[in-house]
């Protein structure tokens, strides 16, 4: 935020020395403006521009109300400095000096008031809405206050014709208006300034902006008197400063922009440049207020809108991070449910084999005895028996070996993938081709079963959807590195919906490779068929723990 619409809580307490050091400085400031405002008087007493009222709303804006003796010396002294220029006695300009002095005090004062308690909470320039409160209750209404209390001053004191009190009136207001507008943003931006990225682009419009401000008011010897009406040509400079640098290119080029206009009226030049004094007037504060203005405006849209786009980046950022948690922990539980699976897959593989399967095997061992003992006429029967009993021998094997194979606890995954290819080759009749260098491998056994699972679904995906002939698998170790490939000449993964259980498959195969830290690629042949391929990298392990392993040889 450019400033909060309070005081600093750090201000210094009154009578300290950095309070005397802050009065000092508005003093200073506020008579420097003073002097510079005298020298852009157009007619008798009014400015067009008054950079005192600026200065004194910043201050307060900044330091608070203790500062407000900086603004009453500043203004004594300025003012005695100007009404004595100008003729006036010096008892008198100081006794005018006075009485405007709280004029001015109280409009820096009311209008700091305002713009904190009345005006949207946070920076002032940061919001659209806080960039025409502070336009509405700072520039527009506070003024009114120093332009009463000094209009009437001078009419009592007799420096002021009564026929020239409405006029004098107005244009007090607008001068100080002007210097609202123009400066305090000027003095709160470059209290602490953003350092542009280059200085490249700021320069060079700082030149083109000063160059067409000269020739659009007719400051240069070939521009005066003006044939045509430019003075518009430097505002899409003044939208560029502001959109480009915001705050800080806003009131820089508005206020370079004002000063060359007032200076170049004031001198009788360029297009605002009337009949009479107040028309002048009024032409030339119009356009630097709609100006101003109008920089502001731009630049709060700017900064909004990049507020809302890091506000919006930040949640993108935020929701991306809370999805990949969660899917971190969707996949650790996962892996955590598959590895619970599979032992209990392999509980129920061993009680299936062993109990069940010893079972069946006395009963089939009874069985050849009794059909020893039996009669003749029984013989067939009893033939018919052991047949029954051999083929819920059978089923119980396959059955075990679907649930776990049990040569993957015995033989390692090498033995696994040449034991599941011949087993596909006599089930399915399908030419089958296996190419295995690798004559063992030490992999973590949940490694194992992954890799194992992601080659028997890819196998049965083949047998379900493919209608292939021949069937090629090739299993590579390099550099640390387990490279497997499945080909088929089927009908291809582009001609099978991804839809119900084919999808799901290879779903799971995917969180499979996940899970185990591998890269799965699967994709459809030109000329037909699928390719599988499974990259997986390897970590060293230590002997140990390679003998303690199954399937190490």
């Amino acid at each position: 935020m450019l400033l909060d619409a309070a005081p600093t809580k750090r201000t210094a307490p009154i009578g300290s020395a950095q309070w005397y050091r802050s009065v000092t400085v508005v003093a200073v400031a506020y008579f420097a403006g003073a002097v510079v405002g005298f020298s852009l008087v157009l007619g008798t007493w009014i400015s067009a521009i008054w950079p005192p009222s600026g200065i004194a709303l910043a201050a307060v804006l900044l330091g608070g109300n203790r500062l407000w003796p900086g603004i009453a010396i500043g203004s004594i002294l300025g003012n005695c400095v100007g009404l004595a220029g100008r003729g006036t006695p010096l008892w008198s300009a100081v006794i005018v000096s006075t009485f405007m002095a709280v004029g001015n005090v109280l409009q820096a004062v009311v209008g700091a008031a305002a713009v904190r308690r009345c005006g949207p909470s946070g920076g002032i320039f940061d919001r659209v809405p806080n960039v025409f409160a502070f336009v509405i209750l700072g520039p527009l209404l506070s003024p009114i206050v120093s332009a009463s209390i000094g209009v009437l001053t001078l009419r009592w004191s007799g420096l002021l014709p009564a026929e020239q009190f409405t006029e004098a009136w107005i244009s007090w207001w607008l001068g100080n208006m002007m210097g609202d507008l123009v400066f305090a943003p000027l003095v709160l931006v470059w209290r602490r300034p953003r350092r542009p990225e280059g200085w490249t682009e700021p320069v060079l419009l700082a030149i083109l902006l000063i160059a067409t401000s000269a020739i659009a008011f007719g400051l240069l010897p070939f521009t005066h008197p003006m044939r045509y009406p430019l003075v518009y040509l430097p505002v899409p400079l003044v939208g560029w400063a502001a959109y480009r640098f915001r705050h800080f290119g806003a009131v820089t080029a508005t206020a370079i922009l004002a000063l060359l206009a007032v200076y170049g009226t004031v001198h009788g030049r360029g297009a605002f440049v009337q009949g009479t004094i107040p028309e002048s007037l009024f032409l030339l504060q119009t356009f630097v207020f709609m100006t101003a203005a109008g920089a502001l405006i731009l630049a709060a849209t700017v900064t909004e809108r990049a507020r809302q786009e890091m506000a919006l980046r930040e949640a993108h950022n935020e929701l991306e991070r809370r999805v990949a948690e969660r899917t971190e922990e969707l996949r650790a539980l996962s892996g955590r449910l598959e590895s619970v699976r599979e032992e209990e897959r392999r509980h129920v593989a061993r009680e299936i084999h062993d109990e069940l399967g010893q079972l069946l095997t006395a009963m089939k061992i009874d069985l050849y005895w009794l059909r020893k003992r039996q009669s003749p006429s029984s013989e067939q029967r009893m033939r018919d028996v052991i047949a029954l009993v051999d083929r819920m021998i059978g089923s119980v094997r396959r059955i075990a070996t679907e649930l776990r194979p049990s040569v993957l606890d015995h033989l390692g995954l090498i033995g696994s993938l040449e034991w599941l290819m011949e087993d596909f080759r006599q089930r399915s009749h399908v030419h089958c081709i296996a190419e295995i260098e690798p004559e063992e491998l030490d992999l973590d056994p949940a490694q194992a079963t992954e890799v194992f699972r992601i080659v028997q679904e890819a196998i049965t995906n083949v047998a379900r959807h493919a209608d292939a002939s021949e069937m090629q698998l090739s299993v590579k170790e390099t550099d640390r590195a387990l490279f497997i490939e499945l080909r088929d000449n089927g009908r291809g993964i582009g001609s099978v919906a991804p839809a119900g259980d084919h999808s799901l498959g290879l779903v799971g195969m995917q969180e499979r490779a996940n899970r185990c830290g591998a890269t799965l690629e699967i994709a459809g042949l030109a000329d037909g068929g699928t390719t599988v391929r499974l990259f997986l990298p390897l970590r060293l392990v230590s002997t140990e723990e390679a003998h303690a392993r199954p399937g190490s040889r």
